[in-house]
């Protein structure tokens, strides 16, 4: 078995990987997917079987692999995800330290979720566009 599929072997930790991808936390993401925030920590957590509708409603509103979702098979597994974030932060971070400055973490947060969606979504943004963004942003 790869490491990869080892990583995210339950549905359950690929929620995970969906919701912190989205940069939400747990109750934003229950209600994105219009479901109480308790029910879905139990899904994350495993204490309760994920059910195919909610699978089904995380696959749209989050625009997911439905096999790498719900099987850990397919496209959209996160490796392509985990390297966008990646250079999200690091851009991010040499941008605050070439400026000398320091964003809050929310703003942090926020500029890095909006460079790693725009490459997850298939847009990759060259080093000239993510600096103009930056500067735009700050």
């Amino acid at each position: 078995m790869s490491q990869m599929k080892r990583k995210y072997a339950s549905i359950a930790e690929r929620l995970l990987v969906v919701r912190r991808r989205a940069g939400l936390s747990q109750a934003d993401f229950a209600e994105r997917i219009d479901i109480s925030p308790r029910a879905y920590r139990n899904y994350e957590l495993a204490v309760r079987d994920v059910p195919v509708a909610l699978v089904i409603g995380v696959h749209r509103e989050f625009d997911v692999g439905f096999s790498w979702l719900l099987l850990g098979e397919g496209a959209d597994a996160p490796q392509a995800s985990v390297a966008a974030l990646e250079r999200a932060l690091v851009a991010v971070r040499d941008f605050q330290q070439e400026r000398f400055l320091e964003f809050s973490t929310e703003k942090e947060a926020r500029l890095i979720h909006y460079i790693s969606t725009q490459a997850a979504s298939g847009r990759d943004m060259s080093d000239a566009e993510i600096n103009t963004f930056l500067e735009t942003a700050a």
